[in-house]
């Protein structure tokens, strides 16, 4: 069994001599002024050990739920498929090769907001004109 301290208890006690020098700095102080008091170890909110995951892992913030995780993954892949899809379209009206847009489409999917915002900043205009001079030409 290893000796090993947890690190929030090096952080709290480290925290807490700080304090501890400043108050006792404070209290030397001969010029007359009054002294602000400082946060002692009892006004002080005690730090909580983090909870575990049964893998061993720390927990930081507050515990989500199947649902929540769900939701997220739902929402990310929509988006990257969004993404996958207007990075196609727009390639294709431009007449890419097929390799190509497999790799821009990837590319798009895995930055899927990012590429969406980027799309109808700069992007929509262009594959929209590209489209109608790919019609007129039929």
């Amino acid at each position: 069994m290893s000796n090993t301290v947890p690190l929030y208890t090096v952080i709290e006690t480290f925290e807490y001599k700080k304090l501890e020098a400043a108050s006792q700095s404070q209290n030397s102080n001969i010029s007359g002024t009054p002294s602000v008091p400082t946060q002692t170890q009892e006004t002080r909110p005690a730090m909580q050990a983090p909870q575990t995951y049964k893998d061993g892992q720390e927990q930081t913030g507050p515990k989500k739920s199947m649902f929540d995780k769900l939701k997220g993954n739902v929402f990310s892949l929509i988006i990257g498929l969004v993404a996958a899809y207007l990075s196609w379209t727009c390639n294709t009206t431009f007449g890419v090769s097929f390799p190509l847009k497999i790799i821009y489409a990837l590319f798009a999917y895995i930055f899927g907001l990012f590429y969406i915002i980027i799309y109808f900043i700069f992007l929509k205009g262009k594959c929209e004109v590209q489209q109608a001079q790919n019609l007129e030409q039929m």
